[in-house]
């Protein structure tokens, strides 16, 4: 027979609430989806810096929704912000040539996020994701590079980091007590093409 104090057997019961809720939702979620930016952070005169992380946002109609709201939330903010987006920004295989079935929905992706950063003041950043790699397979490089030249030339400026599929680290001084440092951690399980050499991306040895 199996025995349990009462605050474990609630938090026991609550776990497997939790869980069941859990394996049955499909929607996207952020907090407080009604309250105004105001009443979820400090007053804007005391944030030195805000820091906007958005990830997993490669399917466009996921992602909508998130990006609405986003779009709300730094335009309080203004220039003391950037936005960094996290990979798998183009599903399901990144951004493939045009004659590819999958372009059309993955430039579908790509347009709902610059959208959202069209009259945004601050910082924007993409990372690549194991997706942005074509999940992995041979194409992957391509694809990237593919992706780095859309979301560059859409914003009109440097956005994608590392550039020309290396690892990284990138460091870019958010302000006078802000780093930002990028990694892109696909690269490191990429068995495919990638610039290894000392004139590509600086790499003197893989390991």
């Amino acid at each position: 027979m199996i025995t349990m104090n009462r605050s474990f057997k609630y938090s026991f019961f609550f776990l497997l609430a939790l869980l069941s809720v859990s394996c049955k939702v499909q929607g996207p979620y952020y907090k407080n989806s009604g309250e105004p930016l105001q009443k979820k952070y400090p007053a804007k005169e005391n944030i030195s810096y805000s820091l906007f992380l958005v990830g997993d946002a490669g399917d466009a109609k996921q992602s909508s929704v998130v990006f609405s709201r986003l779009k709300k939330d730094i335009s309080l903010m203004g220039s003391q912000s950037a936005v960094v987006n996290l990979g798998d920004n183009a599903y399901p295989v990144g951004l493939p040539d045009k004659i590819n079935k999958w372009r059309g929905k993955a430039e579908e992706a790509l347009d709902t996020q610059i959208e959202a950063f069209k009259s945004y003041k601050g910082e924007v950043f993409f990372i690549p994701g194991n997706h942005d790699w074509a999940k992995g397979k041979q194409s992957g490089y391509l694809h990237l590079l593919n992706q780095e030249r859309y979301l560059n030339g859409r914003m009109n400026r440097k956005v994608f980091f590392p550039e020309n599929g290396c690892p990284g680290p990138v460091e870019i001084s958010l302000n006078d007590t802000l780093t930002l440092v990028m990694i892109d951690s696909q690269w490191f399980f990429q068995n495919h093409y990638k610039p290894l050499s000392e004139e590509d991306c600086g790499i003197e040895d893989e390991e």
